[in-house]
């Protein structure tokens, strides 16, 4: 058997999309029918006219669009009469437009944009190590390391090329609650629920100087000073549930 021509095959196709949704409802014939133009965004107007149930959804008219236009994968479409998006009947909107059922209905689309988020397959990796809940987690601004900040109490360093524990840091007798790095990535800050920051030596993990007290609250934030203004990166900021914000000199 001769296989039919692109373009008459492209007919068919569209006048069975049509057809489908006028006969999904055996009560169709009685319902309300409106006539249909759709145009592109430049207001140009295609070629066919289609004669559809009033109550076609905005699904639908994706259905016969990209059928239309022949696309291979189906594009999402927002359809607009007048100013008025057809969110979901068209009869619904066409009570809101200048137009009646009377007219033919011109339909103008806009292409949405698709996107697709490729799904994680597998796990690369898993640093285990942390007896609690892990709290808080950074990279090191050069993204060679990790920093976890834990309910054990404790900070750990990681390195994300072996994906293998650095050291582990304990000397907090509360949750380590935030984590933050030195913008030269030779000190890791730490702050806790017990109301004190504390400061580590990267990679070693060694404590550096004495636990820094004054708040009388949980930690809630810490914040390095830019690399840019403060090149020996000595300055921090601290937060806490105190209502307080302390800045501290580090050397």
């Amino acid at each position: 058997m001769e296989a039919q021509p692109v373009q008459k095959r492209r007919k068919l196709e569209l006048e069975k999309t049509s057809a489908t949704l006028t006969m999904d409802d055996p009560e169709t014939d009685m319902q309300k029918q409106v006539i249909i133009k759709f145009q592109d965004p430049e207001g140009q107007e295609l070629s066919n006219q289609f004669d559809l149930p009033a109550d076609a959804t905005r699904k639908d008219l994706n259905t016969l669009l990209n059928s239309l236009l022949g696309n291979d994968e189906p594009f999402p479409y927002k359809f607009f009469l007048d100013d008025h998006e057809i969110a979901t009947k068209i009869s619904d909107t066409l009570e809101k437009s200048q137009y009646t059922s009377e007219h033919v209905l011109p339909l103008r689309y806009f292409q949405q944009a698709v996107f697709r988020v490729s799904p994680v397959t597998r796990n690369s990796s898993t640093l285990a190590g942390h007896s609690e809940a892990i709290l808080s987690v950074t990279f090191s601004p050069d993204g060679e390391s990790l920093a976890t900040g834990s309910g054990d109490k404790s900070m750990r360093l990681w390195d994300m090329n072996t994906a293998t524990p650095l050291a582990t840091c304990s000397g907090h007798t509360g949750w380590v609650l935030c984590v933050e790095w030195a913008p030269d990535c030779s000190r890791v800050a730490t702050g806790s629920k017990d109301g004190t920051v504390r400061l580590w030596a990267n990679p070693s993990g060694e404590a550096l100087g004495r636990p820094l007290s004054g708040h009388t609250k949980f930690i809630t934030s810490l914040s390095w000073e830019p690399m840019h203004k403060d090149a020996e990166c000595r300055r921090l900021l601290s937060s806490s549930k105190d209502c307080t914000v302390r800045m501290w000199d580090t050397l």
